[in-house]
């Protein structure tokens, strides 16, 4: 069987409704939940479900919510190597009364703290992948880091225009890229107004040397 290596986020999710019209400067009754997130723990969440054979690799920490994705994981037969943090990233949904996103709140700041030598235990299960998918949560260092050892196709989720940016000087040594059309406009340069541009957008990545573009229009 294929061997996918997912390495990205993986998040502690809190989603909050709150009862009523949001009161600011004030205790709002709200119904709170949680999840497990981040877009590589879901990309990986996935594909485990599918039967893969996946091993996430990402920053999770000796606390209550890094406990609970690993627990998580282990019931759906995902392997799952943690890069050692003082801390579990976080992100916060609050909602409107139409279950909208109202204002999201990510705390992802643990990225920006590693460097290169928190991957190197990882190289071997790198180099043995068949597939690797990566998310922008990485640093460029990272990022560059992991295309430069990879042996295999490498396939990326841009996450938000600001961290598709991270992108733009390895486009050409990707396999496949998804993005929605606020992030690809962002890294083409090109803007989409109707199906034409899309057609555009699509041939810069495909002239980029990209094998596998999905741009979705939310």
């Amino acid at each position: 069987m294929s061997k996918v290596v997912v390495i990205g986020g993986a998040n502690l999710d809190l989603i909050v409704k709150p009862n009523q019209d949001i009161v600011f400067f004030d205790s709002n009754p709200s119904k709170i939940t949680t999840s497990h997130g981040g877009v590589g723990r879901n990309i990986a969440e996935n594909l485990a479900l599918l039967g893969l054979d996946v091993t996430l690799i990402a920053p999770i920490g000796n606390d209550f919510a890094g406990k609970e994705i690993i627990d998580y994981a282990n019931s759906i037969h995902l392997t799952v190597l943690p890069i050692n943090v003082s801390e579990t990233t976080k992100y916060i949904a609050v909602m409107d009364k139409e279950n909208d996103l109202y204002i999201g709140l990510s705390g992802m700041s643990i990225f920006e703290t590693l460097n290169k030598e928190a991957l190197e235990p990882y190289l071997s299960a790198i180099q043995s992948a068949n597939l690797l998918i990566i998310d922008t949560n990485l640093t460029e260092e990272l990022i560059e880091y992991i295309l430069d050892h990879s042996k295999c196709p490498v396939y990326v989720d841009a996450i938000s225009t600001n961290k598709a940016v991270k992108l733009k000087t390895f486009l050409h040594r990707l396999t496949g890229i998804k993005m929605n059309r606020y992030e690809a406009q962002t890294l083409s340069n090109i803007n989409y107004n109707n199906a034409a541009d899309l057609e555009s957008i699509s041939k810069f990545f495909e002239n980029h040397g990209i094998k596998n573009t999905l741009i979705t229009l939310g």
